[in-house]
């Protein structure tokens, strides 16, 4: 039991940077989303700066000394780890953000 909440920390932040794909999925037909090269490429740069944001604000929460953070991580050192891990992930998708929309 103990370490399934240790892992719903790492469970709801994942959830919460990959749901700005599912509102970005509903908003247009997928159909017309990668019809071509330079759509697929729009659609693609469009999805790392979404998800790229959402977790770069989620890294902002992590590193707030959070109380309640701590029992769903396993402790403030696992929280200090997720938010490297998830600020690293998302540098490099904001990074490539712009030079994926360049490509088209």
């Amino acid at each position: 039991m103990m370490r399934i909440k240790n892992n719903l920390g790492w469970l709801i932040i994942i959830f919460l940077s990959l749901l700005p794909i599912v509102f970005w999925y509903f908003l247009k037909p997928i159909s017309t989303r990668f019809i071509s090269s330079t759509t697929t490429l729009t659609s693609l740069g469009q999805i790392t700066g979404l998800v790229g944001m959402a977790m770069f604000a989620l890294t902002l929460i992590l590193s707030a000394r959070l109380k309640f953070l701590e029992n769903y991580f396993g402790g403030l050192n696992r929280v200090y780890v997720a938010h490297h891990i998830f600020g690293s992930i998302a540098f490099i998708l904001l990074l490539f953000h712009p030079l994926i929309l360049a490509g088209k």
